[in-house]
């Protein structure tokens, strides 16, 4: 039982937090320490547990018995982490397949182009000269949510530079509408999956056009160990029961769970003010 329990902390936190991530330093310590317990083991423990003395204690056969039970827990480990991850890789899959499907039709909805068009035609009529260059800013949006939405895993730093290009779009057909977009901590570019902030943001936008004067507040949070987005909105209370169309939020909510499990989705209420937030933990910063 005590090998047992001894593997499964090196199992844990071992080989799956250290080994499998390359943090080899942090396992070679990991390793050491139980290589340091089963000595311990088997100079004082084993031999209280079994009634024998140290001198009668025959040390090949029970180093050999630690050995075997510790090879058959190790490798039923990793069979159990290789199964895991053969599911999760498969669900994956099955997931990015909906999850292209569902862009693509965002991408072409009528609704969003009809209205990026309403404008490109409003602008042509008083600015005809900004005409390109906002045709250009409309094809690079959905040019990237296309390419992105064929890939598992993207840097922070392109979905933040995609954001803000969204929200300067956004800003350009609703003159109205006020955005604050603040970063806090020290910016870390974290290796992330694509469009998780933009339901959010698509959400944010849509609902907080019904008040007279919308607003939305955008906070990027570096801290430690941890990275948070969250987005709040006003919107008036009569049309709250928009938000009850949820599959976008269910599909991002999904995708948390596969790609980072380590993860917190909320949404909250207060008066007038819609907030969600997502908070990520244990990612790899890219170079």
């Amino acid at each position: 039982m005590i090998i047992q329990l001894a593997s499964i902390f090196h199992n844990h936190l071992g080989i799956r937090i250290y080994f499998l991530k390359k943090r080899w330093f942090n396992y070679l310590v990991v390793l050491f320490s139980f290589i340091v317990f089963l000595g311990f083991c088997l100079k004082f423990l084993f031999p209280y547990i079994l009634n024998e003395t140290s001198e009668t204690l025959n040390y090949p056969i029970t180093l050999l018995s630690v050995l075997v039970n510790l090879i058959v827990c190790v490798f039923y480990y990793i069979v159990h982490l290789f199964i895991l991850n053969y599911l999760k890789q498969k669900e994956i899959k099955q997931l990015n397949a909906i999850t292209e499907i569902e862009y693509l039709k965002q991408q072409l909805n009528p609704h969003f182009l009809l209205n990026a068009l309403n404008n490109l035609y409003s602008v042509s009529l008083s600015n005809p000269e900004k005409i390109s260059s906002k045709i250009i800013e409309l094809s690079d949006l959905l040019k990237y949510q296309i390419e992105t939405s064929k890939k598992n895993y993207i840097s922070l730093n392109e979905e933040k530079i995609f954001i803000n290009q969204y929200l300067l779009y956004a800003q350009w057909k609703s003159k109205n509408i006020s955005i604050k977009n603040e970063e806090i901590g020290e910016i870390k570019n974290y290796k992330i999956t694509p469009m998780i902030f933009l339901p959010l943001l698509e959400n944010a936008l849509k609902y907080c056009n019904f008040e007279k004067n919308p607003v939305i507040n955008l906070k990027w949070i570096f801290e430690k160990d941890a990275f948070t987005f969250t987005i709040s909105n006003n919107y008036i209370d009569n049309y709250k029961e928009h938000f009850s169309t949820k599959s976008g939020l269910k599909n991002l909510r999904k995708r948390l769970q596969l790609f980072h499990p380590s993860s917190k989705f909320e949404i909250t209420k207060s008066k007038n003010v819609y907030t969600t937030s997502i908070t990520l933990w244990n990612l790899d910063i890219l170079a």
